[in-house]
This record gives C-alpha cells, structure tokens and sequence, in this order.
C-alpha cells in the first residue's frame, strides 16, 4: 500500500506542476515518460504494478486532468462511493472520457472513500 501511495503522490506532484494548461490524453500522459537509459547499467528489476493499483493510478490521473479542465476538483471525500457513481454517469458524457476511463476514475474514488 506504501508503494501506491508514492505513486499517487508522484503522479499529483506531475500534474500540480503542469497546472491547468494541459489537454492531453491519459494514454499521452502515460506515453511521455521518458524512456530508461540502458548505458551498461543494470537496473533493479521492479514487479509490475497490479491491474488495481495501475486503474487508481490512471484514474487519478484522469481526474486530475480532465476533470480540472472544466471546474475545481471536488474533495472526493464528500461524495459517497454510490453518489461517485451518479456523477460518472454523468459527467463522464460531458467530459467524453471513455468506458475505460471513466472505470479508472471510479477505482480511484473508490480506494479514496471506503464506504
């Protein structure tokens, strides 16, 4: 659970720093990352991040981009995981997020608001 939360935090202070200004894709956002140097260098190998942890990752993500492109960024917290669901079905349609997208936005509310 440490590793995730790192992770998110990585990924808020990525998008806090590009602030507003950003309309790019998640899949843009993800495929940016700069390639890793293989100068000789053996690098530790990592696990993969599981299915789960990656959605709440892109999840986070998306709601920090593309949500924030139209208005403030709700608390999460003061919404309930049903009243999340309302919202996505909504908002989902208005900010044309993708059926992958919008599934990765709710894995994100959810690991945020346990009840």
């Amino acid at each position: 659970m440490n590793r995730i939360a790192c992770i998110i935090l990585c990924l808020v202070v990525l998008v806090l720093s590009e602030c507003k200004t950003t309309s790019r894709s998640t899949a843009a956002i993800v495929a940016a990352q700069p390639p890793k140097a293989s100068v000789g260098v053996k690098e530790e190998s990592k696990p993969p991040l599981d299915s789960t942890a990656t959605a709440i990752v892109l999840g986070q993500t998306v709601y920090t981009t593309k949500c924030y492109q139209c208005h403030d960024l709700p608390r999460v917290t003061d919404f309930s995981r049903e009243d999340w669901s309302d919202i996505m079905i909504k908002m989902s349609r208005k900010a044309h997020l993708s059926n992958t997208e919008t599934d990765q936005v709710l894995a994100f509310v959810n690991n945020i608001v346990k009840q």
